[in-house]
C-alpha cells in the first residue's frame, strides 16, 4: 500500500515505524477480538473500543507520516478515515442493538 500511494522510495525510517505500529495494533486487536469471543465484551463495547483504538492508531500514523502523506496513503484525513468502517453492519452481524 505504501509503495502504491507514496512510492517505493518512501522514507525507510517511516516505513519501519509504520510496521511497528501495525504489529502493535494487530496484537491489540487480537486481544480485543478474544475478549469479544469470550463474551467479556458486548458487541457495543467492542465497537466502542475498536473505534477508539483505530482513532489512536490513525493519530500515530499521522504523527509519523504528516497529514499530507496520511491523506495520500488512506485517501482521507485521520478524523474521516474512521468513517470507512460500517458500524451498523457490525451490529447486525453480532446481534447488537442500535
Amino acid at each position: 500500500m505504501i509503495d502504491e500511494h507514496l512510492g517505493v522510495d518512501y522514507a525507510p525510517a517511516k516505513r519501519t515505524r509504520l510496521r511497528q505500529l501495525d504489529a502493535l495494533a494487530e496484537q491489540e486487536q487480537d486481544e480485543l477480538v478474544r475478549t469479544l469471543d469470550e463474551k467479556r465484551l458486548t458487541p457495543e463495547q467492542y465497537l466502542e473500543r475498536f473505534t477508539r483504538m483505530a482513532g489512536e492508531l490513525f493519530e500515530r500514523y499521522e504523527e509519523v507520516l504528516g497529514r499530507d502523506d496520511f491523506v495520500r496513503l488512506f485517501g482521507a484525513a485521520p478524523e474521516d478515515a474512521l468513517d470507512i468502517a460500517d458500524p451498523e453492519a457490525f451490529r447486525r452481524a453480532h446481534g447488537a442493538a442500535n
